[in-house]
């Protein structure tokens, strides 16, 4: 042959799939501008980080229960400063990821200060 694999032939492994369970995750401190926050109990949250957009999954229990209690008011344009774990694994042959915000830090408003306290971030969480 020319240096050439031959894929008529059954005993050749050239394909092997990767299990799901071979998965890579990663931990990033960063912030994300809130494009559409969502109070359904488990939807997810569009994000932004700048140059792409995603869907998030809030995993931060106290946060949460800070946007459920009502403590928490989102204007269009709010940042937050969090951690977010990035998890990606082959799926048949297929590279699938999912986000998931671990950890919210803090949040700055799209406006110059909050009216009732007159901050412009909050390190609540």
């Amino acid at each position: 042959m020319d240096g050439m694999t031959n894929t008529k032939d059954k005993s050749s492994n050239c394909f092997v799939q990767p299990a799901r369970d071979e998965t890579v995750a990663e931990f990033v401190e960063l912030r994300l501008v809130i494009l559409s926050p969502s109070f359904k109990f488990g939807a997810k949250w569009r994000v932004s980080d700048g140059a792409t957009e995603m869907d998030v999954s809030i995993r931060d229990e106290e946060f949460l229960r800070s946007v459920q209690g009502g403590e928490e008011a989102f204007r269009h344009g709010d940042i937050l400063h969090v951690t977010l774990q990035t998890t990606q694994w082959v799926e048949g042959m297929m590279l699938r990821a999912e986000s998931a915000i671990t950890k919210v830090h803090g949040r700055s408003s799209a406006h110059p200060e909050d009216p009732q306290t007159g901050e412009v971030w909050k390190e609540r969480w």
